[in-house]
Parts: C-alpha cells; structure tokens; sequence
C-alpha cells in the first residue's frame, strides 16, 4: 500500500486534534505546543485515551496532556542522571581490571600488564552459544570491528587528551584502556562487559551485591533504556519487550518477589534496578526513590498504573533499603 496521507500545517493540526474531542483546550494553545512539540510527538502521549474510531476519551484533557508529556521528560531526565553514575563505575572496574590484569602477549621478558589487552579477543570469553569454528571466528571478527568502531569515533570526536596523545605517540594505532573506555559508546562497554572474562563480572556483580548474571542482564536493560532516554523516546508507558533477569531464590531475595513490585518489562522496574544499583554507589549523594516521588507529586493527575508501579508500590522494601 502506498501511503497517501497529506502533510497539514499546525492550524490544520490544532483543528483536526479539537474535531477528534480533547478537552479544555483552544485553537491557539494547540499551535503553540505543536510550534515546540511535533504533533507526531504529543500524539503518542494520548495513546492510551484514542477510542477505535480515532476520537480521544473525555478523560484526557489538554491540562492532563501536558502533565503526561512533562512526568515523561523529567523521568527520562532522572533515568540519564542515574545511569550516568552506575555507568561511570562500570568504566572505572572495566579499566582498573583490563589494566592490570593481562601481560604483553608479544614480550614475554616483560613482567608489566599490557594497557592494550583489552584490544585481542583472546583476554575475552566467547558466549556459550558459538562453539563451532565458524562462530568462533565470528566472534573474533566482531571483537575486533566492535574496537575499530571505537577508536573511528573516538579519533571522530577527539577529545583533548585523544589528541594530545596520537600527536604523541603517532606511531600507535589503539589508545591504552583508559583513554579508549572512557571514550566508548555506553553500547560498547556493555558489549564488552559482557564479553568479558568470569572473574571481571564476578567482581562487578560482588561490587553491587548481585550475582554477575542478574547484573549482566540488568546492564543489557539499561543499555536500551538509556538510548530510548538519550533520544527523546516516550518511556513513561513504554513496553520494553526484553525482561531482565530477577534475582533468584525466593527465600533468599523475597523482595524482589513481592506482589509490589513493578511490572517486569515496565519502566518502573527499570527504576526500581536504578534505585538498587546507585544506592551501593558510596557519596551518589542521589536518591532515584526520592526523586521519583518528587516526579509522582509533581503530576497528580497521571495513571502510574500505566507504567508498572501497583497501587501499593511505596510498601516494596527495595526501595528503601
């Protein structure tokens, strides 16, 4: 089918929104969100209020739009403030780690760790799932595009010390492991986190009180929930297919297992993982749980429902803990 749908102005816009039965609104004050706001944009926010035939329930009123379209940006404003410190300390292990840990794979006379080992496959672990030699030789092909890509970008947008550093040693090709995790996409450092080796996960997981399993899934969730924030996407109601893993054992994690919880693929469970993780960051000086409430009290008239939390969410201990 070829789509045939004409473009219309903001005017035509405003008119058409007013038709479709949204309330407390005027003409004037629909042109000027759409003059700052896309229509596109506002009218995912009102999803959750279309009937079948296109009209808008009598329950969403323009001052109940608004209050949904600014609970949204300033969770996704909360969300980048909290992945920004768990990020930051995932770096900070994966460099100290991949530092120190790993020699020179071509000297042997010295007894130094190698600042580049992070560059060859053979100090990561091939995921259980490629095991012939044609997955293994996948595995090293993406290992290496995945550190190419890195120093393009880096090299792309240098920063001072990535400058002063290949018109000092311009004879190298890769930046030390400091330099070039600090300059990696947040993508690339999960990619790589995952692919690392057991004891490096193990202590990551130990840092954060978690097994390196549920802490590994929890950063691929952030990953995606980072992206959706950094580019502006609507989050609030958003159903984020993948489910990140739950602790396990419920005798040994029951609050993670209580019926207050968030709903698995919601955002709220999301910000719960957030709450959890900046918490055993020592001098965050940041509450997510706080901050959420700030969120919650600032927007009365928004259905949290619609984003995982139950009614009873404030009783879940996690959150306070």
């Amino acid at each position: 089918m070829k789509y045939k749908k004409p473009a219309k102005n903001k005017s035509e816009l405003a008119d058409m929104v007013i038709g479709r039965g949204i309330k407390d609104t005027s003409h004037k004050d629909l042109v000027t969100l759409f003059t700052y706001d896309s229509y596109y944009r506002m009218s995912g926010y009102w999803l959750q209020y279309k009937n079948t035939d296109g009209s808008i329930k009598d329950a969403l009123t323009f001052d109940l739009l608004r209050q949904i379209y600014c609970f949204d940006r300033d969770l996704r404003i909360l969300v980048l403030r909290a992945i920004q410190l768990i990020e930051n300390c995932v770096r900070a292990n994966f460099i100290d780690y991949y530092a120190t840990n790993f020699p020179d794979p071509f000297n042997f006379d010295s007894l130094d760790s190698d600042p580049f080992a992070y560059v060859y496959h053979w100090y990561f672990k091939m995921p259980k799932t490629e095991k012939t030699d044609k997955e293994r030789g996948n595995f090293e092909a993406k290992h290496y595009d995945r550190i190419e890509r890195l120093h393009k970008e880096a090299k792309a947008y240098p920063s001072k010390f990535v400058n002063h550093y290949y018109t000092k040693y311009y004879s190298e090709n890769y930046l030390p492991v400091w330099m070039a995790i600090e300059s990696s996409s947040f993508g690339t450092l999960v990619y790589l986190c995952r692919n690392s080796v057991k004891q490096f996960k193990m202590n990551l997981g130990d840092l954060f009180n978690i097994s390196h399993d549920v802490f590994e899934s929890w950063l691929v969730a952030l990953r995606k929930l980072r992206n959706c924030a950094a580019h502006h996407e609507r989050i609030w109601d958003m159903d984020f297919k993948y489910s990140p893993t739950m602790q396990p054992k419920m005798r040994k994690y029951p609050h993670w297992h209580s019926p207050s919880v968030p709903k698995l693929r919601s955002i709220m469970y999301r910000v719960l993982i957030l709450e959890y993780l900046v918490s055993k960051i020592p001098h965050s000086h940041f509450s997510v749980y706080c901050e959420l409430c700030k969120i919650i009290e600032n927007y009365p008239g928004v259905p949290i429902d619609k984003t995982g939390l139950p009614e009873d969410w404030k009783s879940c201990h996690l959150w306070h803990d």
